[in-house]
């Protein structure tokens, strides 16, 4: 693989203020957990839920579910060393809730001063997913109308992560490379979610090009 086209993602990332953007608890792992234990040690991380494990429908889940999936994501912000918070929308209403999500991370980021945010894809399978990710690129765009001027140096970052994705590796333009160490802290982090034998989960194929970026 030609890793010079990649932007690469890795420990020389230092001083950072860096917020996860996660649609649901295990989002965040899932999808960044490598990733987080790379930078945790040199940067301050924030984890954000858009929702707090509340659900539309019970029928299939046990009652206490939003108790339990709040208390697996506190167990996994401890073990990444992460700050966590919860945005409390129920499962699956980001969409009709997208002007108050917005108020949130204008807030959120207004009193914290991020460096770099991670948030899912627009490319995103899963509904909760992408709107997570809209409301922050409008915010991003009030937030950008407001400030008369922004120093290049202060630029913020913005890196879309991938949880249940179709997008082409084609499109991607940096890959953040694990290790053993990390791939293994990785998984125990989700292995923490318990509650995750309830949930059905989508397959997504995954083509060549994303094959390949394994380094």
């Amino acid at each position: 693989m030609d890793i010079g086209k990649y932007e690469l993602i890795n420990d020389e990332i230092v001083g950072k203020k860096i917020l996860v953007l996660s649609p649901h608890q295990d989002d965040e792992s899932i999808g960044l957990g490598g990733t987080i234990l790379k930078l945790k040690e040199n940067n301050d991380i924030f984890i954000l839920f858009a929702t707090d494990g509340t659900l539309i429908d019970y029928s299939n889940f046990p009652k206490s579910i939003s108790k339990t999936r709040q208390e697996e994501a506190k167990e996994v912000a401890e073990m990444f060393g992460a700050k966590q918070a919860f945005i409390p929308f129920t499962n699956t209403t980001l969409r009709e809730n997208k002007l108050e999500l917005e108020g949130e991370l204008l807030k959120y980021i207004g009193e914290n001063k991020f460096d770099i945010i991670f948030t899912p894809s627009p490319a995103e399978c899963t509904q909760d997913h992408r709107e997570l990710t809209f409301a922050l690129l409008s915010a991003i765009r009030k937030i950008q109308k407001e400030s008369e001027t922004i120093a290049s140096d202060k630029m913020l970052e913005i890196y879309f992560y991938e949880i249940n994705n179709s997008l082409q590796g084609n499109s991607i333009n940096a890959v953040s490379p694990l290790d053993k160490d990390l791939l293994i802290g990785k998984k125990k982090a989700y292995d923490i979610y318990k509650s995750q034998k309830y949930i059905d989960f989508s397959t997504i194929i995954i083509n060549d090009v994303k094959k390949s970026l394994v380094l």
